[in-house]
This record gives structure tokens, sequence and C-alpha cells, in this order.
């Protein structure tokens, strides 16, 4: 029985062996075929044999004598590779400088398509160099490009060159998305000027947006940081352009450009698209010249609530105590989302009533409701602008007896408690406002 069972073994693993021999010399011939005119057909076998035939695609890869050759097994080998999860034989390839172009393409190809396995690819594409990826691009179809572009802004800031390359392609899908990382990372805003004008007008949207959140993050300094051109084209925008791109020209010009151009913005305040007029009050906020104080105040008696609390809000930017009687009546009369925007005002101004005034618009504020969110949030709002106020000890706070608003009750005795915790009575058990 032993002799039976040892003489099977022996039949198994050199039947086993014929097996290997003969796939690896079919693999190896299928290789060779990734270099002629039935390659599509090599590919799909050599595909549909698996992780066996890893190895042998690793060694085309480093070895053949045929460029087409190496660069197809290095391809098949990612495919595989990822396709199957085999850790470590992808980071060899990627080791290779002469094939990593070809590696470089699979991961493009793949990533367009969405093989599933993200991490892997954007690990690898981490792992090539700058040169690597220009030299890769001159590969790639005008199909995959924005995917080579997502991929290489991984690891890789665009430069003006390069998106001059890919301009060159015609590919304005990549071009635009290379357009945008490059406005956030370039050192100078006017750098992306001369792109400006290719670009479609939902990008030059985007990057008006993107400038306007830029230029807020660096608190103002982007005005002595090279905006001459951008404030130039932003000029044109304002003076020929639709709606939606005036709106957010005016806000980026308002961060951009010199106070004493503020009379350019001063005359879209009369434009009939409110989406301008909104634009123009905030960018009159931005620039910071005091002489758009009364073309403002105007707008508090708009009858548009999102132009009265544009207006508030650029008033405030503006420190413009002059209109701190009339914002305060707005603490107790005008739509919700308008009151909050008074909080700020009258928090930011700072006057010596500011105190008492904010406690007496949380008593007649409206009690929340469902149908209006907003109620709870003004009521938040206020207790949030009054807490941390200097003379917060001294402020009188009333009791409450006689309501049923037990919203209300439970505000004005967390201020309570806040109040005597600050003047070291007992300390505050729970956040002075919800």
């Amino acid at each position: 029985m032993l002799i039976v069972v040892l003489a099977t073994s022996i039949v198994w693993i050199a039947w086993k062996q014929y097996r290997l021999r003969a796939e690896n010399a079919e693999v190896v011939e299928l290789i060779a075929a990734l270099g002629g005119p039935d390659r599509a057909l090599a590919a799909e076998r050599i595909e549909s044999i698996g992780s066996g035939a890893v190895p042998l695609l690793l060694r085309a890869a480093r070895e053949s004598p045929d460029a087409e050759v190496r660069n197809a097994a290095a391809r098949m080998a990612v495919r595989i590779c990822l396709l199957y999860e085999i850790a470590g034989s992808v980071d060899v390839l990627m080791s290779q400088e002469e094939i990593r172009a070809a590696v470089l393409e699979e991961l493009v190809f793949l990533n367009y398509h969405g093989t599933n396995d993200f991490e892997a690819i954007n690990r690898l594409a981490e792992m090539a160099e700058r040169k690597d990826w220009i030299h890769a691009l001159d590969r790639i179809c005008d199909l995959h490009l924005r995917s080579w572009a997502e991929l290489f802004c991984q690891s890789n800031d665009p430069d003006a060159e390069l998106i001059r390359s890919v301009r060159a392609k015609d590919a304005s899908d990549a071009y635009e998305y290379l357009l945008i990382q490059f406005a956030w990372t370039s050192d100078s805003i006017d750098d992306v000027v001369p792109f400006l004008s290719d670009a479609s007008v939902g990008t030059q949207l985007d990057l008006m947006r993107l400038m306007s959140e830029r230029m807020k993050e660096a608190d103002g300094r982007s005005r002595q940081n090279g905006a001459e051109a951008f404030t130039a084209w932003l000029g044109t925008i304002l003076s020929t352009a639709d709606p939606d791109r005036k709106h957010h020209a005016a806000i980026c010009f308002g961060l951009t450009a010199d106070p004493s151009q503020w009379l350019i913005l001063r005359k879209l305040l009369s434009s009939d698209h409110s989406k301008v007029r909104l634009g123009a009050i905030e960018g009159l906020g931005l620039l910071g010249n005091d002489a758009a104080t009364p073309d403002l105040r105007r707008f508090l008696r708009s009858s548009s609530w999102r132009e009265r609390r544009a207006a508030i809000a650029a008033l405030g930017l503006l420190r413009d105590e002059g209109a701190l009687e009339e914002i305060s009546e707005i603490l107790f009369r005008d739509d919700v989302r308008v009151r909050m925007a008074a909080v700020q005002f009258v928090e930011k101004i700072g006057s010596s009533t500011a105190g008492s005034l904010l406690v007496r618009a949380l008593l007649e504020s409206p009690a929340p409701d469902i149908g209006c969110p907003f109620n709870g949030q003004f009521r938040s709002a206020l207790t949030a602008a009054i807490v941390p106020r200097s003379d917060f000890g001294e402020l009188k706070i009333p009791e409450l007896s006689e309501t049923h608003d037990e919203d209300l009750k439970l505000r004005i005795e967390a201020l309570k408690r806040a109040a005597r915790a600050r003047s070291g009575q007992q300390p505050a058990s729970e956040e002075s406002g919800r």
C-alpha cells in the first residue's frame, strides 16, 4: 500500500512539474507576443493565467531586449499584482527607472477605470519621482489625462511649464484640474492669470472662489503678494461678464485691489441683478475704504434680507460706529438670519452699551420653532457673544418666573451660573449656551 501511495505521489509531482514547465513555456511565448500584432490576445491570456505569470513578467520587464515587450510586461505585471493583491512585486517594478513610465501608465489606466485597490495605486504613485511622471505624460492617451493629473498631484505641485504642456494636448478636463491645483499652490496669484482666458466659465468661477478662500486665509497679505495682474483681469470680468462671475469677481476684487479703487465696486451697487449687488456689498467691506459706508448703509433698508445681512457684515468689517443705532434696532425687528449678522456687528463694535443690548435682545428673541430652526441659532449666537465680554459680571440678568418659554429659562439660568463662576461664587457646571 505504501508503495502505491509513493508511486502516486511521484507521478503527481512529475505531472505538476510538467504542467508548470508547459505553462511557463506558454507564458514566455505569450510575453514575446506582447510586442507583436497579437498583443491583445496575448495580454488577455496572460491575465487569465493570473498570479503564476507574475515572476516571468517581472523577468521580462527587467531582461527582455525588446523595449516594447519590457513595457508591456511591466504593465501586465502591475495589473495582475493589483488584481490578485500580490504584495511587493509592483514595488520591484517601481525600482527600475527604465520601465517606471510604463508602470505609471498602467496605474493611470487602472485609476481611470476604477480598479478597486485605490490605496495600492496611490501608494505606488507616490513612489515615482516628478521626472517619471513627466516622462509618462507623453505615453498617456488624452482620455486618461485627467486620471494622470489626479495621481500626479498627490505628491507633486504643477507649475506653469507643465500646465502649458497639458494645454497643448487639448485635454481641457486635465488642464483645468491642474490649473486649479496650480492656483492653490503657486507663490503668486498672478502666475495663474495667463491661463484664465482659456478656462471654462465654470473653472473661472471655481478659481475665483478658491482665490477668495486663499486670500481670506492669508488675512489680507495677498494685496502685497503679486496680485496686480489678477486684479486687472477681475476688472475686465466686472465690466463684461455674466452675473455669477461678476459676483465672485467683486469679492475677489475687494481682497486684491487698492482701497482707492472702491468706485469700481460702487457702480455695481445699482446693478439689476441681486447677485451682483451682493458681491459688490461684500467686496466693499473687504476693500476697506470708509468712503463706502453711506452707500452700504442704504442697503440696511433693502427689501432683500440677503442684502441687509451682507450690508451689516460689510459695515462690521469697516467698523462703522455710525451705523450702530440702526443696526441695534435690527436686533429686535428683522429676519432672524439678519439679526445674527447684527449680533456679530454689535459684538465687533464693542460699545459700552453692547452688553445690555445683547441681553435685552435675548430676552425679546423669538422662541425656537419647528418651522424656523434659526431662532435657536440666534439665541445661541447671543449667549456666545454675551459671556466673553469683559463687563459680563456687571450685566443685569433678570429673573424669569412668569414665562412659558422653557428654552429661554434654561439659557438665562446658564448665564447666571456663568456670571457667578466669573465672580468666583461657584463653578459653572454647564455651558452658557446650547
